[in-house]
């Protein structure tokens, strides 16, 4: 049974590469064209005669944060897997410590200690996004996820768990 469990691991494993691929792809296009427009995105929904500093202002958030997209794509499947394994909290342990703890404690360094304003709780985000991404890409290689959770359908004869 063990072989059967391992090939469950493996598909499953190999599943969320796959997803992580497609969705980067999509992810890293939407990033790129996003940081090329950003001011025309932005003032799509922002308009009037004294718009131009609030649009500047929302182009540069996208001109940060767009670029992390493609790192959070990957993070957002590996935290899928992570859920639809039964690791509930592992994904819940990394989305609040990496994406809010992190954020605060760098939104708090580059507003209050180095004085970025907006801009540095932009770069806190992004900032935030990749630490939530790197933590979650070692948790899935290192496959703790995957101790004890996928079952090897020993027990599962009619989908409930016994």
């Amino acid at each position: 049974m063990e072989a059967i469990a391992s090939w469950h691991r493996d598909r499953a494993r190999r599943t969320v590469y796959v997803a992580i691929a497609i969705l980067a792809a999509a992810f890293l296009a939407a990033g790129a064209f996003t940081f090329v427009y950003a001011r025309p995105i932005v003032s799509l929904f922002i308009t009037g005669p004294d718009a131009a500093p609030i649009v500047e202002h929302g182009a540069t958030f996208l001109r940060v944060v767009a670029p992390t997209w493609v790192i959070m794509a990957s993070y957002h499947m590996m935290n899928g897997a992570f859920y639809g394994s039964g690791s509930t909290r592992l994904a819940m342990g990394i989305g609040v410590t990496t994406l809010w703890g992190a954020w605060a404690v760098f939104a708090a360094l580059f507003v209050l200690v180095f004085s970025l304003g907006a801009i540095g709780a932009w770069y806190a985000i992004a900032l935030s996004n990749v630490t939530a991404a790197l933590v979650g890409a070692i948790v899935f290689v290192r496959g703790d996820w995957l101790a004890d959770v996928i079952s090897d359908g020993s027990d599962d004869t009619d989908g409930t768990e016994k």
